[in-house]
Order: structure tokens, then C-alpha cells, then sequence
């Protein structure tokens, strides 16, 4: 993918993939006339509770129920590698969605389980207010401390009147550490995924404690204002790493400005959200799988979401159905990628749909599992009615879309879609993890195998960035065709 001397230019690799495909005459960078999706409509909010319960049960099954354990109420992992069955800070957010599911099924299992996990969370706080990501000390790295204050404030704001007096007062003292922490901390210079993130952390938190900070939605006003301020000329917002991450952004930070706007009762960020997920669709495959092969992040790429660690697609798409029929039939897809292609047999989340087929990732780590629960639980929540639903891009035919910014391309033909790319805007991150140059990043081909998908990007380099995240492993073997020239 990496290893070349010269390379046509996207426009040029466009051409070239045209013709070898036998496409269709482009039709501008638009697509045809909309029309109606087969099937009826349906309840959203249905949907996104039938997906969340067999994740929170899987959840259950991990969590530590002896009273003597010293991480009594913690979830183990079941993964080995990297780490021997780690109990994560992290996983500490699945306090939410067990309270989300509690309130919709009213079964004393998941309100125990979210009191149990609650009050763990708050027993292993730093003295700083904040979490860390290292195990099993929990300190390190602590930018996802804002992830754990959504998770602590939104399950108190549902299950309060079921703790103890002192077991409130405690979440209520954790919560206050954990905000102030935000305050202080973002947006500095961490991927802009945090921003957001801390901003509806912030909101959160001053509903739930007994006497808030108006600062805190000061703040929370004022980072907000900050990721709008990174939105660049294709309407893509720029910031995880040193560009653009479609990844990060269509499973973190758009859904989180959503979900501020909600809180908030902001129509007008709620319509900011709107416009950008609708531009980030474009890499929405029919199958509604997430393409972020060409992004800054893309080491951690995984099709159904955008990256193992982030919250997933669903809760941006459900706090948005209501704006675009597209958004509802995406979040549709979304879905049906998520039961169809990203469980086990056990209800886990995988790494991709093949991952269970290495043994250095069966089975997976819980991460993209409370993760996908946590952003289910906010669409069931959060999500509004919403009816009309409509074709997304990739379900219409003959169009190219050109994002000069990055460099990259989409195209969509009667059997085909296929992104390319030659985004090199990415300093943050080593050379041979990510796209560079007229690479044809995702090729799809209608009929395919059970997805589709007929080529997928991969690094000429594995390399463990985010070693607590990514598993120990060889080397694979570089696949990604690629168009190029040479000259001697």
C-alpha cells in the first residue's frame, strides 16, 4: 500500500478504476432521483432496545459477584491478549446501559447489576477525579474519563431512588471530581472525539448533582463551539490525529454533538449534527458497513463501527432519524450490520468478520461490546419518532462524490462501490498504517460472498499504537491492490 514510487493522482486512479470496472458514464457528484426503500417503516426505538438486551446480557455474564472480591461488581473481560481478562475502568460504562434496560424491562438483574458496577467505578477513582485506562491500577492515560462521568451521570439521573443514601452521595462526590476534571482538561490537545465527549459529560452532570457548577455548562457551551470551529470545506470535521477520521467522527463526535443539542434543547446543533452525518454517509456501504479505511485512525478500523473503542454509529444515527429519511433507513443498516455480521455465538462484539478466525483475538476483548451498548442505550433513550425513510447513497446508483480536503473518493455504479484515496494528510501516525496514495481502499461488489465486499485495505506493518487495545500478533500480508506507475 506503502511501498511506491509514483502514484497517479485520485482523479487519475478514478479514471483508471472507471474503465477497468466497465462503469457506467459518471452522472456528477450527486446520485439518481430517490426512491422508496422495499419493506414498511418501523419503530427505531423498538429496535435499538431488541439490540441492546442481548449485549447487556452477554455483559452480565462477566461481571463479578462474590463480595469478597476486592472488584466486586467489576466486568472481567474475557480476553487474554493483550492482557490476561483485565477488568477495564471502561467497562464500568455498561452502568448505563444496564440502567437503560432496566427502566424498559423493569427486571431487578440489570438494576442490580448497574448499582454493583456504579459503586465499583466509584471505589477505583483517582484522587484527580479521573479513571485511567491502565490496568490494573487504573491510572495512565485519562482523556476517557469524560466517557466514564456520561455513563456514572446518565445511570444515577435513571436508577437514584434505588441506592442508599450514602451509595447516592458517593456517585454525587465521583461525579463533581470527574466534571471538574473535564473542565480543566479539553479540549487541549487530545483527538477531537474528547471535545464533545466532555461537553455532554458536563451537561449530564449538572442534572444529576444535588448543587452543579454553572461553569460546567459554561464549558460545555464553549467545546462545543470549539469542534464546530474544526469543520473543514467537504464538511468533514478534522482533529483525530492531524486531519480527518471518518471513523472517530461518525461513531463519537457527531453523535455526541447530537446529543448536547438534545440536552440542551439547541435545534440549531442538532441540525449542525444532522448536516455533517449526512456528509460522512457517503461512506455508508449498501450492506451498512462504515468504510474508514482512508482516515487518520484507520489502524483501528473495524466495519461495523469505525473503532473498537469508540461508542459505534448507533447513537449518532438514532438522535438524528428524525432530520433526513436517509439518517432512518442508515440507521437501519447500521444495525443490521451490527446482528448480522459483528456478534459471536455469544452475543460478543468482534473485531470484524473474520476476526474470530485468529485465534489472537478469540475471544475479543469486551470493549467494542459496552461500547456498542452504551451507544444503543442513548438512541433508546434519545432517539425521536421518526417515519420517513429513504434510500442512502450507496442505494443509489451512478454517482462519484470528491473530497478534495482528503483527497479520497467514492464511487457507486449499478454493482459496484469502491472508495480511493490518497490522503496523506496523517503526521501523527507511522507511514505504513495508513493509505497513501491512489489506493483503492474498499472495492464492494454487489452479490459477493456474504458481505460484498471484494478488497479491503490493510497496513504493510502491523504495529501496536494503542498496545492496551490491540492485540499481540504477526505481521499480515499486504492485499491492498493499488494503481500505480513507475519511472526508472
Amino acid at each position: 500500500m506503502n511501498q511506491i514510487q509514483v502514484l497517479y493522482p485520485v482523479r487519475e486512479a478514478l479514471r483508471v478504476l472507471l474503465f477497468l470496472l466497465l462503469l457506467v458514464p459518471v452522472m456528477g457528484t450527486g446520485g439518481c432521483s430517490k426512491e422508496d426503500v422495499p419493506g414498511t417503516t418501523f419503530d427505531i426505538r423498538d429496535r435499538y432496545l431488541q439490540a441492546l438486551i442481548p449485549l447487556v446480557d452477554q455483559l452480565l455474564t462477566t461481571q463479578i459477584t462474590n463480595p469478597d472480591d476486592p472488584d466486586y461488581g467489576a466486568l472481567i473481560s474475557p480476553s487474554t491478549n493483550p492482557q490476561p481478562n483485565p477488568r477495564h475502568s471502561r467497562a464500568a460504562e455498561a452502568v448505563y446501559p444496564f440502567a437503560v434496560a432496566y427502566k424498559h424491562t423493569q427486571d431487578e438483574k440489570y438494576r442490580t447489576a448497574a448499582v454493583l458496577l456504579g459503586n465499583w467505578l466509584v471505589s477505583i477513582q483517582q484522587d484527580d477525579g479521573t479513571w485511567g485506562e491502565s490496568w490494573p491500577d487504573h491510572d495512565g492515560w485519562n482523556g476517557t474519563t469524560a466517557d466514564q462521568l456520561i455513563s456514572l451521570a446518565g445511570a444515577l439521573d435513571l436508577i437514584k431512588k434505588d441506592l442508599k443514601p450514602a451509595e447516592r452521595q458517593a456517585w454525587e462526590t465521583a461525579i463533581t471530581k470527574a466534571a471538574d476534571f473535564c473542565v480543566d482538561r479539553f479540549p487541549g490537545t487530545s483527538n477531537i472525539n474528547y471535545t464533545p465527549t466532555a461537553a455532554v459529560g458536563l451537561v449530564l452532570a449538572h442534572r444529576v448533582v444535588e448543587n452543579p457548577r454553572t461553569l460546567w455548562l459554561e464549558k460545555a457551551e464553549s467545546l462545543i463551539a470549539h469542534v464546530a470551529s474544526r469543520v473543514n470545506e467537504d464538511n468533514l470535521i478534522t482533529g483525530e490525529g492531524k486531519g480527518v477520521d471518518l471513523g472517530y467522527n461518525i461513531a463519537q463526535t457527531i453523535g455526541f454533538i447530537a446529543w448536547y443539542g438534545i440536552l440542551q434543547n439547541s435545534p440549531e446543533t442538532v441540525d449542525f449534527a444532522a448536516s455533517v452525518l449526512k456528509t460522512h454517509m457517503y461512506f455508508m456501504y449498501p450492506n451498512g458497513a462504515m468504510d474508514n479505511s482512508w482516515g487518520t485512525r484507520s489502524f483501528k478500523w473495524m466495519l461495523e463501527s469505525g473503532s473498537k473503542t469508540a461508542p459505534g454509529v448507533h447513537f449518532t444515527f438514532g438522535l438524528l432519524v428524525d432530520k433526513d429519511p436517509t439518517i432512518l433507513r442508515g440507521a437501519g443498516l447500521a444495525l443490521d450490520w451490527l446482528e448480522n455480521h459483528s456478534l459471536d455465538a455469544e452475543n460478543r462484539v468482534v473485531y470484524g468478520p473474520h476476526a474470530y478466525l485468529h485465534e489472537n483475538s478469540n475471544p475479543p476483548s469486551n470493549y467494542p461490546t459496552f461500547a456498542r451498548a452504551q451507544s444503543i442505550a442513548t438512541a433508546v433513550e434519545y432517539a425521536p419518532e421518526a417515519t420517513q425513510i429513504a434510500p442512502i447513497p450507496a442505494e443509489q446508483t451512478n454517482w462519484v462524490k470528491y473530497f478534495p480536503t482528503t483527497q479520497t473518493a467514492v464511487l457507486r455504479t449499478e454493482r459496484v462501490m469502491a472508495t480511493l484515496s490518497s490522503y496523506a494528510n496523517n503526521l501523527r501516525y507511522p507511514l505504513e498504517t495508513a493509505v497513501r496514495g491512489g489506493s483503492a481502499t474498499v472495492v464492494w461488489f454487489d452479490g459477493y460472498g456474504p458481505n460484498g465486499f471484494l478488497q479491503l485495505s490493510s497496513p504493510t506493518q502491523y504495529r501496536r499504537i494503542e498496545k492496551k487495545h490491540m492485540p499481540e500478533g504477526i505481521d499480515p500480508l499486504p492485499l491492498t491492490p493499488r494503481i500505480e506507475t513507475t519511472t526508472r
